[in-house]
């Protein structure tokens, strides 16, 4: 994945200098006698401040951002504000801690959520008079294959759209989306710490219609994991649990070792009304490295297996902490849960853990 880097500014000196322009914002304003005077020193240091507290935030991000950001996401949904800003310009409004405005050249107005330092929520306005309703047509308007192509142009690039339907409400027009980079952040490592092999983002992205014909505003969303409630698939005879191919087993709570690795596993919290019903089901374990090298504990590694040797993987999010995603280094431990969402006929009687993923050293814990 090809990815770009952005250079890190003395961030040292801007939050300094930020402290003093703060502070001679008071004294001035404590201080000054003549109105006109006092009303326009304000006026200058406040814009000072604006642009000071832009610089600050921006440089915030490209410190979580030391590795770069994929392509793909710059200045588009699930980016950082760094790729935005840098893309179209210090923002016109702050509307909240964590929302922006820009305004482009051709006038449309995008406002941008985040969430994590990462955009949640992207807003794409037409170029109509502000503070007119979206459900009113106007002329600046986009038709419908004009909207794609902006929609496409603010989702992750490699983003694959369905066909837009007509929304539950009534209000537009909706497509959902899948994106790998969505998924997988790689330039955060909280982010990007609990990712499932081959997972996608989810994104929706609805058009708000006041005519048949026209869009007034496009808001695209991030909207999850699209894996995440994956159908159960056969296991591999190599990763079998059962029989010989077990190497330690034992049931809720209880404690095992294997290959240096002890894994003590605590409870199982079940939310589903009955065995084959869906739901979700977590797995509370704590996991000490005895070896000389560092562990991964990787959503892949966790899995849930029905008697018919059919196998669901953890997925992230659940109950907090997750262990998926952890590092654990030589002689650490770490306690957290596995979470998974269960699909209807699917019943789990074990919990497996192939560490590192090697269907060699494996531990089972059977399901009570």
């Amino acid at each position: 994945m090809r990815r770009r880097t952005i250079g890190l500014a003395t961030i040292g000196f801007l939050g300094f200098a930020l402290v003093i322009v703060a502070t001679g914002f008071q004294t001035t304003s404590g201080v000054a006698q003549d109105g006109v005077e006092a009303t326009a020193t304000r006026t200058a240091e406040e814009a000072e401040l604006t642009a000071l507290r832009t610089q600050v935030a921006v440089l915030s991000t490209e410190v979580a951002n030391r590795g770069g950001e994929p392509d793909a996401l710059v200045a588009r949904l699930g980016g950082f504000r760094a790729g935005f800003d840098e893309t179209l310009g210090a923002p016109t409004a702050f509307i909240a801690s964590d929302q922006v405005m820009y305004e482009r050249e051709t006038g449309e107005r995008v406002t941008v959520t985040f969430e994590n330092d990462r955009a949640a929520r992207v807003v794409v306005t037409s170029p109509r008079p502000e503070n007119t309703s979206l459900t009113e047509s106007d002329s600046a308007d986009w038709s419908l294959a004009e909207a794609r192509e902006i929609a496409a142009s603010y989702a992750p690039a490699d983003t694959e759209l369905t066909e837009p339907v007509e929304n539950e409400d009534g209000s537009g027009l909706v497509a959902s989306g899948t994106s790998q980079d969505l998924a997988a952040p790689e330039s955060t490592p909280a982010a990007a710490a609990c990712v499932t092999e081959g997972a996608a983002g989810q994104l929706e992205v609805v058009f708000t219609t006041p005519t048949a014909e026209t869009v007034s505003a496009i808001t695209l969303t991030v909207t999850g994991e699209a894996s995440s409630a994956a159908a159960p698939v056969p296991r591999s005879p190599d990763r079998s649990t059962r029989g010989g191919r077990t190497v330690a087993a034992s049931s809720l709570p209880g404690t095992t070792t294997v290959n240096g690795i002890q894994v003590r596993g605590i409870q199982a919290r079940d939310d589903r009304d009955g065995d084959s019903e869906p739901g979700t089901l977590a797995v509370e374990l704590a996991i000490e490295n005895q070896t000389d090298g560092t562990l991964r504990v990787a959503p892949e590694h966790l899995v849930l297996v029905d008697e018919d040797e059919r196998e669901i993987s953890a997925v992230c999010g659940g109950e907090e902490p997750s262990i998926a995603g952890v590092e654990i280094a030589a002689g650490d431990s770490a306690e957290g849960w596995a979470n998974f969402v269960i699909p209807e006929d699917f019943a789990p009687d074990q919990f497996a853990y192939f560490v590192n993923g090697e269907s060699s050293t494996r531990v089972v814990f059977v399901l009570n």
